[in-house]
């Protein structure tokens, strides 16, 4: 007998139920559900059943390979023990699959929250391939300078005469194939460093500039030489109002046929509705994209169905000037960016034009004042975002202007009765109007002196001084506990009101010198009771200040306020601006005619501008 042919069913001595009687007593089968609680009746008998799979030849039993554990990100089905009823009253198990999908890597990113949720969905993301304009932009390492490049005549023909030379000693019996390879090109400015190589046997000089050297600049002893195409397009761009965007892309035209203005005119016309349709399906695919990153998020994205989002809005008219003699505004655009992600991509775009063609799109009522016509713009982006890839607001980030919130309050209500959106406050501009409110205290001439007891009259010189760098101090106080509060409990609404509220009261003791509360409630002022050189140099003089009961009371009620109220600290409490926003008013000012000529071409050049100065490429939903 092998020694493998001794082995038992382990056992426990408790399992077993010996017989007295020679009854033999025949086991019912367990029910289904008891598999668990199955025990051993009867003797311990051999194992002669024995299973071959598991058992190596030499009596060992063969090592099983451990299971293969649940990995993020595979393509599994999860089955849930749900159960099922049927006529029969008898219980059948009724399982459910749950489909998992790779989402795209950028995609992931975009809905990651650092504060909540570093890994949106449980998913691990695969890579992106390259676009097909990403895939052109990376030229090969054979390319080479195209041929629009302007060089010097006779430094060019000195560079060649001298590759020739050299090519001759190196490779005598190699033909030589002249190549301006672009992995050397440098660019500086309008001019060019470039290097020459030969194609078949590879031989290359070092790269020398393509450009005539002008002289140094009056005060500049150190750098190089600027070019002097370089000094005098600088100085012609002081005369003619045409920006250095626009200069490039003449020079890099210059070698091509431009056809007549007629016929320019004509091709810009005809290209406006296409050029239009491609802007606005840029912004519905950034709609998409948005959606997919809520649903990334955990919340509910249905099709056909408006998904709440938080966003900024702030509208620009195309009279930028603010001195000296200027029209009057004639059109306005109003871009709307998203709050959610990193990448605040641009979700929605109105534009009024006052002269443009009866029955057009941007049409604005000539009777009604321009500066309605953000409100009428809301609207119509309210319904734009609502068409396609519906989105709808929750929260807006205005600058205090109510009439973008209106006019998007109203038009949401048309579209989803009941539905309110949240307005909340830019933290910029809310620093800016407390600063302004600085200015307008009554301070007494103690504080403004920083003399004690002191009661004459102060020059307005010496208050200005005082309330400017007094203003500077308050306002990055104020900003700074409000985003450590938020920063300390970035969910809980009660806590964060709790801690602003503490580090506000703190504040004019802190300013007065008295720090015995700020390592405890303070986010920015971390000094402690004993701290007695500290020296204050944010606040004017770099002194504390000496204020009496008036000011206090005027600096508590009328400057903090302005900003750790409590109904503002709740329209301040994410944290939002309209920074990217206004960071496309410069571009939509170049846009923007300043002529009543044109009516088609008007909202063409508003689109464009909106479209070209996305931050973010439509990301693939696949």
């Amino acid at each position: 007998m092998m020694a493998w042919q001794d082995t038992c069913v382990p056992c426990s001595i408790a399992e077993v139920e010996v017989s007295s009687s020679n009854d033999i007593e025949v086991a019912e089968d367990p029910a289904d559900d008891d598999y668990g609680d199955v025990t051993v009746e009867g003797p311990v008998l051999p194992a002669d059943n024995r299973n071959e799979a598991t058992i190596n030849k030499g009596g060992r039993p063969k090592k099983r390979k451990p299971p293969k554990p649940f990995e993020v990100g595979n393509n599994v089905k999860r089955l849930s023990a749900d159960r099922a009823v049927d006529n029969d009253d008898i219980e059948t198990d009724a399982p459910s699959y749950n489909k998992y999908k790779r989402v795209d890597g950028e995609m992931c990113s975009l809905a990651r929250r650092p504060s909540q949720d570093d890994t949106p969905g449980g998913l691990r993301p695969k890579t992106r391939p390259p676009t097909l304009l990403e895939s052109l932009s990376g030229a090969p390492s054979t390319a080479v300078v195209t041929e629009d490049r302007v060089f010097n005549s006779i430094i060019f023909l000195d560079a060649v005469s001298a590759f020739s030379n050299a090519h001759s000693d190196v490779s005598p019996g190699c033909r030589v194939l002249m190549r301006m390879p672009v992995s050397q090109e440098r660019k500086f400015g309008m001019g060019y460093w470039e290097a020459i190589r030969c194609e078949r046997c590879g031989f290359t000089r070092p790269r020398q500039k393509m450009y005539e050297e002008g002289e140094r600049i009056p005060g500049h002893t150190r750098g190089p030489l600027p070019g002097k195409k370089n000094a005098q397009l600088a100085l012609g761009l002081t005369k003619v109002p045409v920006g250095a965007a626009s200069v490039h892309t003449l020079f890099c035209s210059v070698e091509l046929s431009l056809p007549t203005k007629s016929s320019l005119h004509n091709l810009s016309t005809g290209m406006a509705g296409p050029l239009i349709s491609v802007a606005e399906q840029a912004l519905a695919d950034n709609r998409s994209t948005l959606r997919t990153v809520m649903q990334l998020r955990g919340d509910q994205v249905e099709d056909g169905k408006p998904v709440a989002v938080a966003a900024a809005a702030d509208g620009v008219f195309n009279n930028p000037c603010y001195k000296g003699y200027h029209q009057k505004s004639t059109q306005v655009a109003l871009p709307v960016r998203e709050s959610e992600t990193a990448k605040k991509m641009i979700i929605g775009f109105g534009f009024a034009n006052k002269f443009a063609a009866v029955g057009a799109a941007s049409a604005y009522p000539k009777s009604a004042p321009i500066g309605n016509a953000e409100e009428w713009l809301g609207g119509k982006v309210a319904q734009q975002m609502f068409n396609s890839s519906p989105l709808l607001l929750k929260a807006l980030v205005t600058d205090g202007c109510g009439q973008i919130f209106r006019g998007f309050q109203s038009a949401t209500h048309n579209l989803q009765p009941g539905f309110i959106i949240e307005q909340q406050d830019c933290t910029v501009h809310t620093s800016r109007r407390q600063r302004a409110c600085v200015f307008k205290a009554k301070f007494s001439s103690q504080l403004l002196t920083g003399k004690v007891g002191f009661n004459g009259k102060v020059t307005e010189e010496t208050r200005k001084a005082f309330c400017t760098v007094l203003s500077k101090a308050i306002a990055s106080r104020c900003s700074g506990e409000l985003n450590g509060a938020r920063y300390a409990h970035p969910t809980d609404d009660f806590k964060y009101h709790t801690a602003v509220w503490a580090a506000k009261y703190n504040i004019l003791d802190c300013y007065s010198g008295n720090h015995t509360k700020c390592f405890y409630v303070s986010f920015v002022c971390r000094c402690t009771p004993v701290d007695l050189v500290h020296i204050p140099k944010y606040l004017p003089r770099k002194q504390y200040l000496l204020l009496t009961a008036e000011d206090r009371v005027e600096l508590l009620e009328v400057v903090l306020d302005a900003k750790l109220s409590d109904d503002r600290i709740t329209r301040q409490r994410y944290l939002r601006s309209t920074n990217c926003v206004e960071a496309m008013h410069r571009c939509m000012h170049k846009s923007l005619p300043k002529y009543l000529l044109f009516k088609k071409l008007a909202e063409m050049r508003a689109f464009s501008a909106v479209h070209s100065s996305s931050p973010l490429r439509p990301v693939p939903t696949k």
